[in-house]
């Protein structure tokens, strides 16, 4: 009796090993770049290519040059490329952005991203005004808040 705990024992290890391999190494997160107009976005880049754990699923830029520049640049296809924002959401499954935009425009991308869980990466400042500050933080509520990255 005694060997044929020992043989189970062993059987079900077996079968253990690749679930717990499955939960260990987690499909990449979805990333998307919104703007192209900060030269931060020229580290971020090369740093989310050269990561396992994170896609890069698109680039929001409508300046074609700017976007071109970056596809040679970087060697990208074409078809990350969206000339709007709205665009890049109706085609791609993101779950967080960096956000590389001018300033003003931290708001809209906050406003259409926050209620839809996805997560917001942006330079400071955050905001231009306090009336910003405060709709961002409102509709980011939703969906747990601004985070304070100090």
């Amino acid at each position: 009796m005694r060997n044929v705990f020992i043989i189970l024992g062993g059987f079900f290890g077996l079968i253990a090993i690749p679930i717990q391999a499955e939960e260990t190494n987690p499909p990449p997160v979805r990333v998307a770049i919104i703007g192209l107009v900060h030269d931060h976005a020229r580290g971020f880049i090369p740093a989310v290519l050269a990561q396992s754990d994170v896609q890069l699923a698109g680039i929001v830029e409508p300046d074609r040059q700017l976007a071109a520049r970056y596809a040679a640049l970087y060697h990208l296809n074409n078809s990350l490329f969206y000339s709007s924002l709205e665009e890049l959401l109706a085609r791609t499954n993101v779950q967080a952005v960096a956000t590389f935009t001018s300033t003003f425009d931290h708001r809209r991308v906050v406003e259409e991203c926050a209620p839809l869980g996805i997560d917001v990466m942006m330079e400071k400042p955050l905001a231009v005004s306090l009336d910003d500050a405060r709709a961002m933080d409102l509709v980011s509520g939703q969906s747990g808040g601004i985070q304070n990255g100090l």
